[in-house]
């Protein structure tokens, strides 16, 4: 199979391809946000003879509604196999601009003849995002802020597979969005615990209480909405139900327990 995949300039981008061409297909790159094939909110390229996509990219300066009309744009230019890389912070619930983005293009590529994937925590060799920023920050810090006390409950997922499961995802049926991570959560602050123990480091965990904090990270997040890190910690505030996520796709792939080299 023809395979586009959009965000390819990635960390997941990057391995995936690889694996695509592991697997026998012919992955075709679209690139970053200097990309002159595709870029976010334009229509897929109509001359490529592609037998699916792959959609990795997100922008997180759009809006929700900028992030829904993009992926609209997207599923009604290519009417392929389609699948979509969710998160864990989509869900019913969320309160994050991140969440509620993946969560409403979750929709719209499963009602269009696409299905997507609810990723974890990404971790792995080089992974950028949430958990590479805990890893930068733990080892910086003299004294460890614990979110929510360190209770909320992280669902972990390792980058190799996370792209076995994608690739698996091309021979699936439309409509579906798959669990993409180990099954058993582990707690934030079990996380940052042992984030420590690998670095031998022993500092003091200070824990944070739900309010302000929740009040702080909404303001923060209006007025700096291109810093990341702080929409990532509201999508901590609200864990999706146990009810919902049963309700997910089963994966092929055995995702591995969590353990950091």
């Amino acid at each position: 199979m023809r395979v586009a995949v959009t965000g390819s300039t990635s960390v997941i981008g990057q391995r995936l391809l690889s694996k695509l061409s592991d697997s026998g297909h012919t992955p075709i790159p679209f690139g970053g946000s200097e990309s002159n094939i595709w870029r976010i909110g334009h229509r897929c390229p109509s001359n490529l003879d592609l037998d699916a996509l792959i959609h990795l990219a997100h922008d997180r300066s759009f809006t929700v509604h900028e992030n829904i009309e993009a992926a609209t744009i997207l599923c009604e230019s290519f009417k392929g196999k389609k699948i979509f890389l969710s998160s864990f912070s989509a869900h019913s619930e969320s309160i994050s601009i991140y969440g509620q983005s993946k969560y409403a293009i979750e929709t719209i590529f499963n009602n269009s003849y696409g299905s997507s994937i609810r990723a974890g925590v990404v971790y792995g060799d080089n992974v950028e995002g949430i958990f590479a920023q805990m890893k930068f920050l733990i080892r910086k810090l003299p004294i460890v802020p614990l979110p929510y006390r360190g209770s909320p409950l992280l669902f972990m997922t390792h980058i190799d597979d996370l792209t076995s499961e994608i690739v698996k995802n091309l021979n699936k049926s439309e409509g579906l969005t798959t669990f993409g991570a180990h099954p058993m959560p582990i707690s934030l602050s079990n996380l940052c615990f042992q984030i420590q123990k690998v670095y031998s480091l022993k500092q003091r965990s200070i824990s944070i209480w739900r309010q302000p904090l929740d009040v702080s990270l909404r303001l923060l997040v209006r007025f700096l909405p291109n810093f990341p890190m702080v929409d990532s910690l509201l999508s901590l505030s609200c864990e999706a139900s146990y009810e919902e996520l049963s309700k997910l796709n089963m994966p092929e792939t055995i995702f591995r327990v969590f353990e950091i080299n």
